[in-house]
């Protein structure tokens, strides 16, 4: 019994041994590499702070708070709730590539992301997403970026959300110089900040907030991978080999990637119980991703379209597979809905059928005065104007469709 612990231990001991070595090598690889890539290399230059009573609120409602900024109100746009605060400012984007800050008051439900213009292109705002952590304090690496180039005229925060219990609390951002601290923690933070279930989430969830940064699934078989060449290297000059311990260089970094992806699912049941503990299934669609969608379709059937199921034709910006589009499919049933192309389609309507043309379409008019929707290749269809929304439109046809001349500029 001693014999085989003393041999499970001296196995778990190589393992250890050739991961630490793997991951030293791997360490500072990344830190050579930080090190070509930015301008000014790894540098002990001082940061700039900007503290958070400086930022002004350009869109919501803020208030200044001794040091800090609490944002304090949210607008609506396109179905979410925004508020973007600024500062001007000016720099050179080189001497800082990575950003910490501190942010308190964030929620599973809440992204932040830090935004900026250039003194070339002072009309272009760009956007990162911000990883964070509960305590609020975070940083991440900004030299990645293809845009964080130049002199930076404006900087600020653009936060989608809804506000919760407390309000979202600005104490600082320090934009800070190349440094292996500041390298690590960055991808670090990057690994471990919640991204959240979207849309595509039930396909694949990416490995970090942004798809180009270096995902801990590469990281984790590569520290794997080093540490099993570093042991049949060693087993090979010894000409012994462990078993055993090529195992664990190979199970360690899967069990560590796997506690990654446990941590996201921990967030992920925080806020699903926020949003849907303890309410109807009425009352979860109200607070889902597409409840702007789901309110829309609702007040559809319940006001506007017939009680009994009718034929609906769906129009949509879109190719193939779209998110909007097949929910609204699915909230509108059990109506006859017909779901494909960007127009209605030249065949197939008939007077009494219904068009839903969902957000806006650039290749199809509707001539109110001769009420008649227009599209490509001079198809028509004589139409009745059901319904208005932000969200959409519905009209109710009144004949087949027809391929013929239509003036768009007047009646004819």
């Amino acid at each position: 019994m001693k014999t085989a612990n003393y041999q499970f231990l001296n196995s778990l001991g190589k393992a250890l041994i050739s991961l630490s070595v793997s991951a030293a090598t791997l360490i500072l690889l990344n830190l050579y590499y930080l090190d070509t890539q930015t301008p000014v290399g790894i540098t002990a230059q001082p940061g700039k702070v900007i503290h958070g009573r400086h930022f002004r609120a350009v869109m919501g409602a803020a208030q200044k708070n001794d040091d800090t900024t609490q944002i304090t109100g949210f607008e609506r746009h396109n179905g979410l709730d925004y508020a973007i605060v600024t500062v001007h400012t000016s720099f050179s984007a080189s001497d800082y590539p990575i950003l910490s800050y501190k942010i308190t008051g964030r929620h599973h439900g809440m992204s932040v992301s830090l935004m900026w213009r250039t003194r070339d292109n002072p009309s272009e705002l760009y956007l990162v997403d911000l990883p964070w952590d509960e305590d609020g304090s975070s940083s991440t690496a900004l030299h990645s970026n293809p845009e964080w180039r130049g002199r930076i005229i404006e900087i600020g925060l653009s936060v989608t959300g809804e506000p919760r219990e407390s309000p979202l609390v600005v104490s600082h951002l320090t934009l800070e110089a190349n440094s292996w601290r500041g390298a690590i923690s960055s991808m670090w933070r990057e690994w471990t900040t919640p991204r959240g279930w979207t849309m595509q989430s039930i396909n694949l969830l990416h490995g970090t907030i942004r798809r180009k940064s270096l995902s801990p699934t590469v990281v984790m078989a590569a520290w794997g991978g080093v540490a099993l060449i570093l042991l049949a290297g060693t087993g090979l000059y010894r000409k012994r080999h462990d078993l055993p311990s090529y195992g664990a260089v190979l199970l360690i970094p899967w069990i560590a990637l796997d506690l990654l992806w446990q941590r996201e699912l921990s967030a992920q049941l925080i806020e699903t119980k926020h949003l849907f503990g303890g309410k109807t299934t009425h009352e979860k669609h109200q607070a889902d991703i597409d409840r702007h969608l789901y309110r829309y379709m609702h007040r559809l059937k319940e006001q506007v379209l017939p009680s009994s199921p009718s034929r609906i034709f769906i129009a949509h910006n879109s190719k193939g597979h779209n998110f909007e589009r097949l929910k609204a499919q699915y909230y509108l049933l059990p109506n006859n809905i017909f779901n494909f192309g960007q127009t209605p389609p030249s065949r197939g309507i008939e007077p009494d059928d219904y068009i839903l043309l969902l957000g806006g379409l650039p290749d199809l008019t509707y001539l109110e005065h001769q009420g008649v929707l227009v599209w490509a290749e001079n198809h028509s269809l004589k139409v009745d104007l059901i319904d208005s929304d932000p969200g959409g439109t519905l009209y109710k046809a009144r004949s087949p469709v027809v391929r013929n001349a239509i003036s768009i500029d007047g009646p004819g």
